[in-house]
């Protein structure tokens, strides 16, 4: 091989190199598209005037995530009425994302997303969460965007169970244990940092330690089942993170339940 094929080699080399750590990997919900419409269907609050007139419709919105997964510099791209802007941007600035990645670190990427309006499916989703609003219910709301982290809770958030049932005999009833996790053999635990809303719905699972089998999918089914009771700051429900830590054991259907200090809440 000459001088001059292999300097072209090693330029080809070190370009191609070069892109693949210059790529940029998009900002994603947690939980994909499914999980982000079902957050939306829980916070909507349908505009008067396209509710009074059983109207639907979309707004397109650009945004910038951020580093951190927040959401900033928010426009919209296209509409179809100017009534749906307003809400459509209060459900985007509610979100939390896992940030886009640019050269090799997390960094600052914008994004669109159509934030769709649909009187109908607006009807089905009120009768399942049982409010309109979620700011108006039998107590006082927090209505500002910002997560609270558990240490600045006045009240922490607790798990609501069946009455005399504690989280042992609750998995007992409930667990699916993974099949792919039996097989595996698997062993360990799935840590699961996650956001209680005020409505006690909650939202946003990032597995900051996951663990294969199933198991991640699991422990998210499990959350979803249980009743929550937001925490509070001066009397207000307000939103915050709750982490929780399910150990996973042999090949055997064990699923253990350890309190996790950051997630400032209890179960019963």
């Amino acid at each position: 091989m000459n001088h001059r094929v292999l300097t072209l080699l090693i330029f080809q080399f070190l370009f191609c190199h070069v892109l693949i750590h210059a790529q940029k990997v998009e900002p994603t919900y947690p939980g994909g598209n499914s999980e982000l419409q079902r957050f939306f269907e829980s916070q909507m609050i349908y505009p008067e005037s396209m509710k009074s007139e059983k109207k639907s419709g979309n707004v397109v919105l650009a945004f910038t995530v951020t580093a951190v997964g927040t959401v900033r510099d928010i426009s919209v791209v296209s509409k179809s009425s100017d009534a749906f802007v307003p809400e459509a941007y209060r459900l985007v600035s509610l979100t939390l994302w896992e940030s886009g990645w640019r050269n090799n670190a997390p960094a600052d990427i914008k994004t669109t997303l159509e934030v769709k309006f649909s009187y109908k499916k607006w009807l089905k989703a009120v009768e399942r969460r049982g409010y309109e609003n979620p700011y108006v219910l039998t107590y006082a709301v927090d209505s500002s965007v910002k997560v609270y982290p558990a240490s600045s809770l006045h009240e922490g958030v607790e798990v609501i169970l069946d009455q005399g049932q504690n989280f042992v005999t609750w998995l007992g009833k409930n667990l699916l244990f993974p099949d792919a996790a039996k097989r595996l053999g698997l062993k360990g635990q799935v840590v699961i940092r996650f956001v209680v809303e005020p409505t006690g719905v909650t939202s946003h699972y990032f597995i900051d330690e996951p663990l294969a089998g199933g198991c991640n999918e699991e422990t998210i089914r499990l959350i979803k089942l249980m009743g929550w009771k937001p925490g509070k700051i001066n009397g207000k429900a307000v939103r915050s993170f709750y982490v929780m830590r399910i150990g996973v054991g042999g090949a055997s259907s064990d699923y253990r339940y350890f309190p996790a200090n950051q997630g400032g809440g209890s179960m019963n």
